[in-house]
């Protein structure tokens, strides 16, 4: 499985359902190596993969947040509410809620993050 945070969406490998992480302690899940990355930004997870039934996205509730995988690109992040961590064609960039990179997708024509 894709781990969180740690493959670039739009990439050319297959596409594939990352497991975002469990409240079990799994070397192989995406919480586990996001927490490699962000371990203080991120904290423990507090349940779960859950999928949206509506657009398929991935959701794992955390002490500090939200991790996500967006079905739709492909792409992973992490929000606390107010500032995301997103991973993408640069690695690992950060910006608030309100924006968007200019790689992202953004239907609701949000400010471009710099």
């Amino acid at each position: 499985m894709a781990r969180l945070l740690g493959q670039a969406g739009g990439s050319s490998q297959p596409r594939r359902t990352p497991r975002l992480g469990s409240s079990r302690a799994d070397p192989s899940s995406a919480s586990t190596h996001c927490g490699d990355l962000l371990p203080a930004t991120i904290g423990a997870c507090l349940d779960d993969e859950q999928h949206n039934p509506t657009n398929g996205d991935g959701l794992q509730h955390t002490s500090n947040g939200l991790l996500v995988w967006r079905k739709a690109d492909n792409v992973t992040a992490f929000t606390d509410g107010y500032r995301t961590w997103v991973n993408g064609p640069r690695g690992v960039q950060e910006r608030l809620n309100s924006q968007r990179f200019p790689w992202e997708t953004n239907p609701s024509g949000l400010p471009a993050a710099r």
